[in-house]
């Protein structure tokens, strides 16, 4: 069964979609937390209906990002 989805209501800055160390002040631990909560206050701010997705997507894409950066196993 196909599954349509719903069209994009909107693009967030390119800063918040990759965690990209520059972009944000502080040392790393600190610059990640606060790529974090940028992404989170985005997401409910607009809405699931975003190229970021609901908050379990942006779980699983910390989690994801985590295991990448500081080797994290679970």
């Amino acid at each position: 069964m196909a599954v349509r989805r719903r069209p994009l209501s909107a693009m967030p800055p390119a800063e918040v979609f990759v965690f990209n160390e520059s972009d944000w002040p502080g040392a790393y631990p600190g610059s990640f937390e606060l790529w974090c909560a940028a992404r989170r206050e985005w997401v409910k701010a607009h809405g699931p209906d975003t190229a970021l997705g609901n908050m379990l997507d942006l779980l699983r894409g910390e989690r994801k990002a985590r295991h990448e950066f500081e080797g994290w196993k679970f």
